[in-house]
């Protein structure tokens, strides 16, 4: 009966299974071949349920462990009863011991599988089962025979046909479940043949990948340390030896306070230790003494965990940065050149507003002077109310020309400290310095401040921007002969921001050289141009003032904007 028929399905199989996961397995595979198929979960109400039925199962198929009515009752209960007797009884159990097949044989069962069991065995043990029961006549024993086995005593009345069921049953059981051993066990060895060819390969291809790790430690110019957790060199590299004057043999094994020998300032042990604690990465640049001399060196200390969660080594890579170090230095002192020149531009700039500044109180005093020398030689008469009327008004304009040496002086003057302001009066003061030199060119100056927003910033250094900035448009007009010429500046708060733009109507910046301009010596003025001007103002606005300063063209001319942020506090 292994090929699906009407008459398997004619076959009423009783399935009797506590666990409602396993009864619907069995229930799946049995119906799949074709049998009819009743499910209950309790022994007891299987009983019940055979009793009162009309219609008798052909097989019952039982679980033994059951609450109210194990396996074993079940199949005593069902030997007793007239009606039921007949029926074969192939009990499961995930029990294997001797005792539970002479159980087995004691209530009366036909056959037994143990589990877990091949759902696929199942079908066939049913088609065996149900042909035997039907083609032998059932002959019962007059008397019982009693056993004792494993210290229990057992009363047998079964059949000798049953007894030899069961016999092969479990003959059959322990050779499927042998045959299922050595499946399982070739596999296995399958397995781990599989499982070791793979990890022969895994260690080559490690054995490969540390090698090319090696090769790279080994000539990369950066210099690399491992230190364990207790604060001794493992590994170094051969830049290590190159740099120290001193082998790895050497070095590996010693504390890293070994180093200090060579700089008693290198802070290898203190860098180490902070990482253990933390154990986080930590980026260091120092400056050590060497046998070649000063180095900088930029180095991070990386954390190595074990399984646990704890540094077991740190990871230290240096990375010798003297040459860049040295470029810098240049490169600051250069910038510290030409922002000298930048203001000795300015200074000349300066001396020629204070030539324009003076010009006016100077013809006023000179006037006064002459008024007295005409009034004494025409022997007229000098009142005291006249006197006094020449008087103030020299005394007014040297006020004026003192109060411009003033403005100029404290331009000049170097100030390191910052101060609190709004860039508004910075901008002012800007104004109030130049705007004779504007005047006399006939420039028009229009000046909107919409921000009262306050900056802590370097007063000085942000006014020779303005000045710088407001001269190159003062320039632009002058040279290109702007008929009413016009500087706009305009100061306002965008975006967490202090804005301020410088416009003119000059003509606009020519599209080839817009992308030059803020470079040193590169000059957009035909006469006087030093090419220093928009530069070290720029560089003043991002190094000095946490600024920038961006240009572009707009309508019929050209338009800086200089930004500073609101909350410059350092």
């Amino acid at each position: 009966m292994n090929s699906k028929s009407s008459k398997k399905a004619n076959v009423f199989i009783l399935v009797v299974e506590d666990s409602v996961t396993q009864a619907a397995e069995v229930q799946y595979f049995l119906e799949e071949n074709d049998y009819k198929v009743e499910v209950l979960h309790d022994g007891k109400e299987a009983l019940e349920w055979l009793l009162a039925a009309e219609e008798l199962p052909d097989v019952i198929v039982s679980d033994i462990v059951m609450p109210h009515l194990d396996g074993y009752n079940l199949c005593k209960s069902i030997r007793s009863d007239e009606k039921l007797k007949s029926i074969p009884v192939i009990l499961l159990t995930s029990l294997s011991e001797p005792h539970d097949i002479i159980k087995s044989i004691e209530a009366g069962a036909n056959k037994f599988l143990t589990k877990p069991f091949n759902h696929k065995r199942l079908p066939e043990v049913i088609d065996e089962l149900y042909i035997n029961t039907q083609r032998r006549s059932v002959e019962r024993m007059e008397m019982g025979i009693r056993l004792i086995f494993g210290g229990n005593d057992f009363l047998i009345t079964a059949d000798k046909v049953q007894i030899l069921d069961l016999l092969l049953s479990s003959y059959e059981d322990s050779y499927y479940k042998n045959v299922q051993l050595q499946e399982s066990r070739s596999a296995l060895e399958s397995l781990n043949a599989d499982l070791e060819r793979k990890v022969q390969e895994r260690t080559k291809e490690l054995s490969v990948q540390e090698e090319r790790f090696r090769s790279l430690t080994e000539h990369t110019p950066d210099l690399i340390l491992r230190i364990d957790k207790n604060m001794n060199f493992v590994y170094a590299n051969r830049a290590v030896e190159e740099l120290f004057d001193i082998s790895r043999e050497e070095l590996i094994g010693q504390p890293t306070s070994y180093l200090a020998k060579i700089d008693e300032k290198y802070p290898c042990s203190a860098n180490v230790s902070e990482v253990l604690k933390s154990k986080k990465t930590l980026r260091k640049e120092l400056e050590i003494n060497t046998p070649h001399g000063v180095r900088w060196l930029d180095s991070a200390l990386v954390p190595e965990f074990d399984s646990s969660g704890e540094v077991e080594y740190v990871l230290k890579v240096s990375r010798d940065v003297t040459e860049q170090k040295l470029t810098q230095s240049q490169l600051k002192e250069k910038d510290k050149i030409l922002m000298i020149q930048s203001r000795q531009a300015a200074m000349g700039d300066m001396i020629a507003m204070i030539a324009h500044q003076w010009r006016q109180p100077l013809t006023v005093i000179s006037m006064e002077e002459n008024n007295l020398m005409a009034s004494l030689e025409l022997e007229e008469e000098l009142t005291k109310e006249l006197l006094l009327k020449h008087a103030k008004s020299v005394s007014e304009q040297t006020q004026q020309l003192s109060a411009t040496i003033d403005d100029f002086r404290n331009f000049f003057k170097p100030t390191q400290e910052k101060e609190t302001l709004t860039v508004g009066e910075v901008v002012e003061k800007t104004m109030q310095l130049i705007k004779t030199s504007l005047t006399n060119n006939n420039i028009e100056v229009d000046f909107q401040n919409e921000s009262e927003t306050k900056i802590l910033t370097y007063p000085n250094q942000l006014l020779q921007v303005f000045l710088n900035v407001i001269n190159n448009a003062k320039d632009a007009l002058k040279e290109n002969n702007v008929a009413n010429a016009k500087i706009s500046v305009t100061t306002y708060d965008k975006d967490g921001f202090v804005i301020t733009s410088v416009c003119d109507n000059g003509g606009g910046i020519p599209k080839e050289i817009m992308d030059r301009l803020g470079e040193p010596y590169f000059s957009t003025k035909k006469l006087n141009g030093t090419g220093l001007g928009l530069y070290i103002s720029k560089t003043i606005l991002v190094e000095h003032l946490g600024g920038s300063v961006s240009w572009q063209n707009k309508g019929d001319g050209a338009c800086f904007t200089i930004s500073l942020k609101k909350t410059l506090v350092q």
